[in-house]
């Protein structure tokens, strides 16, 4: 079944249960990766199905919330997510300044922060997406 551009995809639909089951394969990837490569690790996220349309993003972001993806592992696989669909974001990370209150967050260009205020980081890497 084709999904409009634009219209939204039931909680439940087989195209957002398929994207849901291809980030839990990217997250194991990116998971198994992360020690030895680091944000390196991008390149061994698969690509999803070309036939997922990208409003079945909801999917994937269930899934990343169940498993409890850190923020790195949910920015290294929202990447692929967006990349294969035409819109291609950065990883960035950002540290706070040193001390008792130190933070370390990564996230996706666009994307606000979710521990703060973007501008309570300082950007200390981009990284553009593994190439499509």
């Amino acid at each position: 079944m084709q999904h409009a551009p634009g219209q939204p995809i039931a909680r439940f639909a087989p195209a957002n249960l398929r994207a849901g089951l291809w980030s839990l394969r990217a997250l194991r990837a990116v998971r198994a990766a992360l020690p030895s490569r680091g944000v390196e690790s991008a390149a061994e996220v698969p690509p999803p199905p070309r036939s997922l349309p990208a409003a079945a993003e909801r999917g994937v972001g269930a899934v990343l919330h169940r498993r409890r993806a850190s923020c790195l592992e949910r920015a290294l696989v929202l990447q692929a997510w967006h990349a294969a669909h035409g819109d291609p974001r950065e990883l960035v990370i950002g540290v706070t300044a040193p001390g008792d209150e130190f933070r370390a967050h990564a996230w996706l260009e666009g994307e606000d922060p979710c521990h703060g205020s973007e501008g309570d980081f300082a950007e200390i890497l981009r990284r553009p997406p593994a190439p499509v």
